[in-house]
């Protein structure tokens, strides 16, 4: 497939989920992978990865203690859209319960 074509389907794919998900959506999601800076998640019917910052996990936690408050690789969670970044193509995700209540 040429290069050309391919960043053609990159960019239909990007725009089938900027209409399907909204700032404030409900997503859902397995976990990937764990990083020092936040967790990837491979989102439910979509091409693109969804990331968890690390303060988007849990609303109130002491420094250095978000290790224990992060989901298990392989796990699926339900978490709110927070952010759709262009640059990127990346839906970021928070997990909080505060963000989880304000957007029912």
């Amino acid at each position: 497939m040429k290069i050309q074509e391919q960043q053609r389907l990159v960019q239909e794919k990007w725009l089938l989920v900027k209409e399907k998900y909204k700032m404030g959506d409900k997503i859902t999601g397995i976990i990937m992978e764990h990083y020092s800076f936040g967790i990837t998640v491979d989102i439910d019917e979509l091409p693109v990865l969804g990331f968890i910052r690390i303060p988007n996990i849990i609303d109130k936690c002491e420094i250095g203690d978000y290790e224990r408050h992060m989901p298990k690789i392989g796990e699926k969670i339900l978490g709110v859209v927070v952010e759709i970044t262009e640059h990127n193509k990346q839906i970021n995700i928070s997990l909080r319960a505060s963000h989880l209540e304000k957007y029912p």
